[in-house]
């Protein structure tokens, strides 16, 4: 029994998504049984020790940018070069299933169109395309090869269940939910205090923080436009941004520190910028509250399965969330919710759980149920039912 894992999430990118994939392809090559032998198939070479194993192979495309065609001409060089490394893994097609990451530049497209057509299964992983109204023709295009894909899948994965009740109403089957998770053993307690002294923090304040990519669009502006009234409330209050992504003509960063600026609390700020993600979880272990929030229109659409908001448990720090997302951490005590863009909200939320003060010992007991072994442990079973069922699932 063969899996073949294809993704195109960089994860030699110190801090984002690429290190999320990272710790799932880790713990998916660790949880593999004796009679699954796993292949994975990257963006690009990396020098990770993690993935020195034979069975990691990279793309070999041209990633030169094209005008006109870009797209047909990125989806054919990856469809070529899948072509052939899959074919030098000389695996008999009936015993093979490839899974696919789908990212947003849609390069991986054409890759389900040869497997359908060459009789070799295939399902998707961490799916959350959204069908699309065909308002021109790239929408045309994309939907139609979409469609395809999603039509001869024998599995399909979603993190959120807002993106697998949506398939399953177009009238997909497959589909299940396996959300995100965090690797236990990295993000694990430091000592608070003394940690926050190392990083040049008070040992007695309280850090509310932000800690990936975009996070601009994570919440980031909230708890900057929040500050003055929530140093008004909390008098020890500092606050921590890690992370930055490109914004426009700009970056994050200079939008960011622009904005403290603006607002008169700059000196309450601490921005990292990009740092590597070996050195993140000292700044967790210094958060008394992590913020993990996106648009009320992706929660709508999508849902937040966010794996910031497992590392923030794991690492002692209580959350606050959007709206209509992550119920059972509310009910565990470890969470509050707010309507995303709401200003007020979000200082309430901060006071509510200052005054709570809920010890970090058991925020992380929450957290062991979100571990990255029992995830890829559930995507294995799914994978392996779907490659024994010659009818789907």
């Amino acid at each position: 029994m063969n899996i073949v894992y294809v993704t195109l999430v960089d994860i030699s990118k110190p801090t984002g998504p690429g290190t999320n994939e990272l710790e799932s392809i880790l713990a998916l090559n660790q949880s593999a049984q004796e009679n699954v032998k796993l292949f994975f198939l990257l963006a690009s070479k990396t020098n990770r020790s993690e993935i020195s194993s034979s069975n990691f192979y990279s793309f070999n495309v041209n990633e030169k940018v094209y005008k006109g065609m870009s797209l047909l001409i990125w989806q054919i060089q990856y469809l070529r070069s899948f072509i052939s490394i899959y074919h030098n893994l000389g695996k008999n097609r009936k015993d093979v299933l490839v899974i696919l990451r789908p990212d947003s530049t849609g390069r991986l497209s054409l890759i389900p169109i040869w497997l359908y057509f060459r009789g070799v299964k295939f399902g998707f992983r961490h799916f959350q395309g959204q069908i699309k109204k065909s308002k021109n023709v790239k929408n045309w295009y994309r939907n139609t090869v979409l469609k395809w894909g999603l039509n001869g899948a024998k599995c399909i994965d979603c993190s959120q269940k807002e993106g697998a009740d949506q398939l399953i109403l177009l009238g997909y089957q497959n589909v299940h939910v396996v959300g995100n998770a965090v690797n236990l053993k990295r993000f694990h307690l430091m000592d608070r205090p003394s940690t926050k002294a190392k990083y040049g923090f008070k040992k007695d304040s309280f850090i509310i923080g932000y800690i990936g990519g975009v996070p601009l669009n994570r919440g980031a502006d909230l708890l900057i436009k929040s500050a003055p009234q929530i140093i008004n409330k909390i008098p020890d209050v500092h606050f921590v941004i890690v992370g930055d992504s490109k914004y426009r003509d700009s970056t994050h960063l200079y939008k960011m520190q622009k904005l403290a600026k603006k607002m008169n609390v700059e000196r309450y700020f601490t921005f990292t910028g990009t740092i590597p993600f070996d050195e993140v979880l000292p700044y967790f272990n210094c958060l008394n509250i992590g913020v993990a929030l996106v648009s009320s229109q992706e929660v709508k659409e999508k849902g937040n399965s966010s794996q910031k908001i497992y590392q923030y448990l794991a690492t002692g720090s209580s959350i606050i969330i959007p709206k209509n997302t992550h119920e059972d951490l509310v009910e565990e005590g470890v969470a509050v919710q707010i309507i995303p863009e709401s200003i007020r909200e979000f200082i309430e939320a901060v006071v509510i759980l200052y005054h709570e003060n809920i010890d970090r010992e058991i925020v992380r007991e929450v957290a062991l149920k979100y571990s990255v072994e029992d995830r890829a442990k559930k995507q294995l079973s799914i994978w392996k039912n779907a490659l024994k069922n010659n009818n789907g699932l």
